[in-house]
């Protein structure tokens, strides 16, 4: 991607990534999670840390990268998960599924990192 901004003339890549350990800590508020560092002092999620090395930086933490609401039922074949009223689990989640049985329904809203490649 790096070599294809470059060809058009691009100053500067923005990519945006989905931290790999995540998934180990779901609860976790993203903008804590993407500021751990590691004591060598490189950025402790291995994904973001395989950017950093590349020499990217952080720029933001964007809290709503992708949304995804279904019904309870579409979540069940999808997860396997029965869920609950309020906040719930996912196996492969980086952030929680709030559900409500009153209206059938259940949303996921999962952040990710923004990162700059400088050119």
């Amino acid at each position: 991607m790096k070599a294809r901004a470059a060809e058009t003339g691009l100053r500067k890549l923005i990519v945006s990534v989905r931290p790999i350990g995540k998934e180990a800590e779901p609860a976790v508020p993203m903008p804590e999670y993407a500021a751990r560092r590691r004591p060598d002092g490189l950025l402790a999620d291995r994904w973001l840390r395989t950017h950093e090395r590349l020499g990217a930086r952080v720029v933001k933490v964007c809290p709503i990268a992708v949304t995804l609401s279904a019904s309870l039922a579409d979540w069940h074949d999808w997860t396997g998960v029965k869920l609950q009223d309020g906040e719930n689990f996912i196996p492969g989640g980086i952030a929680p599924v709030y559900a409500s049985a009153a209206y059938d329904t259940a949303t996921y809203v999962e952040p990710n990192v923004w990162l700059e490649h400088p050119m």
